[in-house]
């Protein structure tokens, strides 16, 4: 699940997620990403899933809250707007790329060698629940981080920035026209829901005993880089040490 800002193309954050059509996941991670940067956006678009219900309450909670007591004329607009996936341009041409970047060879690479490395759909491995998605998430922030040091196609009539790398319009608005609408939240707040929803364990794929037992595992072989390439030779190192 990611966030992507309309007006500059930077991607705001990315999870790996157990599932992103549960709504409680994709409202913890958007809490993350209110925390992360220290305010609500005016306006948030999503495609009209179910999992979205739950972020359009908060949502429009937040913000309204948080307009009334800044006593703003923007309290009537709506701080929630859905969107047919083929209108939601931002996000959908970002899914594109980081699918042809980074997905498609994922999963190869996760097919390749799977069954000759000790795992099969018919006896899935905690282990490998918890490794890949290490190094899924790990190989998502490159992938991202490398997108937003990219500089914006220069247009010379384009509206919007252009010609700069998307961190530089996001963090310098004022550079191409635009402005900070981030509108500030109070973090005690954010920090006590997520602590509600059980915190970031409920972003795992396996259990809290078994994360810091393999944690300690994968910590003790000194790594230097966990890659496609050898992730499954981690993945065989460390299955007798943990069962």
């Amino acid at each position: 699940w990611a966030v992507v800002d309309d007006a500059t193309g930077k991607r705001l954050g990315g999870w790996v997620v157990p599932s992103n059509w549960m709504g409680y996941i994709v409202v913890y991670c958007f809490l993350c990403l209110i925390e992360t940067y220290g305010g609500i956006p005016l306006l948030v678009n999503t495609d009209h899933g179910s999992e979205t219900t739950q972020m359009y309450g908060l949502m429009n909670t937040l913000q309204h809250v948080q307009l009334i007591l800044l006593s703003s004329s923007l309290a009537e607009l709506p701080a929630h707007v859905y969107l047919h996936s083929v209108h939601n341009i931002s996000i959908e041409h970002s899914w594109l790329h980081l699918c042809l970047d980074m997905g498609d060879n994922a999963v190869a690479a996760f097919e390749k060698d799977a069954e000759e490395h000790g795992y099969n759909d018919q006896n899935p491995h905690q282990l490998c629940q918890w490794l890949w998605p290490v190094l899924l998430f790990q190989e998502l922030k490159k992938a991202m981080d490398f997108c937003n040091a990219l500089p914006i196609w220069k247009q010379k009539n384009k509206s919007g920035p252009s010609g700069m790398p998307r961190n530089d319009a996001f963090t310098l608005p004022d550079k191409w026209g635009g402005l900070n609408c981030l509108l500030p939240v109070d973090m005690h707040i954010i920090r006590d829901i997520k602590e509600a929803m059980g915190g970031n364990n409920i972003l795992g794929f396996v259990s809290c005993d078994f994360r810091k037992c393999t944690e300690h595992v994968y910590a003790s072989l000194n790594v230097a880089q966990l890659e496609f390439d050898n992730v499954w030779f981690v993945f065989n190192a460390m299955l007798p040490l943990v069962f």
